[in-house]
């Protein structure tokens, strides 16, 4: 290709990303304005609730004084901090600041939509970056539509969104990070992505295994830069280390453990709660079948990626990783009793997911392929769909989703 074309091609690439990542955005935010008037009494959604007005309210961030803490096991949640970092309490308080009430108003869920129109919008960017610097070819229109409706309609998040949980914040700032992170060639973007990931670990600790596609893809770029890994890493590890190290120095200073050991149900908690008797009863090899039983677009893109000529897109190794290797160290904390066996837990690595799906779908062009990711896609947003407008949610939700609870 010569240059004048190569320059053409990537300018028109670079309008469609962008164009394809605010279509994304639009529309995620669209698909929920139904939602709006929907409740928001799930225990999880009042105890973060009154968590943030403690905070906003008080300067105190624990549940200590709150009324949902009668209501809940002493053991699990009677402690001077409270088991997750601030930031998403954090995120609540123009919300909490003036308001006493017990429930969480309607509007406090725009945080949560946000939240995955700003992960749709990422990780869009990022899968049609990387799928236009790997084919050095015109992006084309239907790749760009798949790209957005697999993203805005990914059931994981869509269903997260419709309550006010940490994991909508938890998957935006995991995709945020690693589009930053992806290509950088400036010490400003990799302080960015730093700045990113370490937000990411004060939405939840889990959050912090976004550091392993960021700092693979550094190491594994042949750029001709070697000598700036060091600097770039250093940019890169400095934020995020001092963020959560510092919150781990207040949440030892206040509780005498680093991690909060302490949230592992016993049996009466667990006989007293049906719901999360269920999340905790799971094994974690639950997430094998159940992943790709909500969302088909796993399997199709681990054959996509597997079948025929292996991808040429040198960031599918950092994408593999974040996914497979992330995703078993989230779920091992559901083998030491600190979580449930939910799909919601997972949050931090869906959008190595769908980066992975559009990079494999911008290489498989025939109709067989597109027309099976569609139907994929469909499916994927129909178990979503049915979720989140279903009458029966909280059943559904427990067999496809992991029914919602602490």
């Amino acid at each position: 290709m010569e240059p004048s074309t190569r320059g053409t091609t990537d300018q028109r690439n670079g309008r469609a990303t962008r164009v394809a990542a605010a279509l994304a955005f639009v529309l995620a935010l669209l698909v929920k304005l139904p939602q709006l008037g929907f409740g928001h009494r799930e225990p999880d959604e009042v105890i973060y609730w009154q968590l943030a007005q403690r905070l906003w309210q008080d300067g105190v961030y624990s549940l200590r004084g709150t009324l949902m803490l009668e209501r809940l096991p002493a053991a699990m949640y009677d402690h001077g901090l409270f088991h997750h970092p601030p930031l998403f309490a954090a995120l609540l308080g123009p919300w909490a600041v003036g308001d006493a009430g017990p429930y969480p108003p309607s509007s406090a869920i725009w945080i949560t939509w946000i939240a995955h129109a700003l992960f749709a919008a990422a990780t869009v960017h990022l899968g049609l970056r990387l799928a236009a610097e790997n084919r050095r070819r015109p992006l084309g229109s239907i790749l760009c539509a798949s790209a957005s409706a697999a993203c805005v309609f990914d059931p994981f998040g869509w269903f997260a969104s419709r309550f006010l949980w940490i994991d909508s914040v938890s998957m935006a700032l995991a995709a945020l990070a690693v589009a930053v992170a992806f290509g950088a060639t400036s010490r400003r973007r990799f302080v960015l992505a730093g700045v990113l990931c370490g937000c990411a670990g004060l939405a939840k600790l889990t959050g912090l295994v976004v550091l392993l596609p960021v700092v693979a893809e550094r190491l594994l770029r042949d750029d001709g830069e070697r000598a700036r890994r060091g600097g770039d890493l250093a940019a890169l590890l400095l934020p995020a280390t001092a963020l959560v190290g510092g919150w781990s120095i207040v949440f030892w200073s206040a509780t005498g453990a680093l991690l909060p050991t302490w949230i592992a149900p016993d049996a009466e908690v667990l006989a007293r709660d049906a719901l999360m008797a269920e999340g905790f009863g799971r094994s974690p090899a639950t997430y094998l079948w159940l992943v790709p039983a909500v969302q088909p677009l796993v399997l199709w893109t681990a054959a996509a990626l597997a079948i025929g000529q292996r991808s040429s897109c040198a960031s599918v190794r950092p994408l593999v990783l974040w996914f497979a290797v992330g995703g078993a160290a989230i779920a091992a904390t559901g083998w030491l009793g600190t979580t449930p066996v939910l799909t919601r837990q997972l949050a931090p690595i869906y959008p190595a997911l769908y980066a992975l799906a559009i990079v494999a779908l911008s290489e498989r062009r025939t109709v067989a392929w597109r027309a099976t990711f569609v139907l994929a896609t469909a499916v994927g947003a129909l178990n979503g769909a049915l979720a989140v407008y279903g009458t029966s949610v909280y059943e559904l939700s427990s067999v496809l989703l992991g029914a919602p609870g602490r």
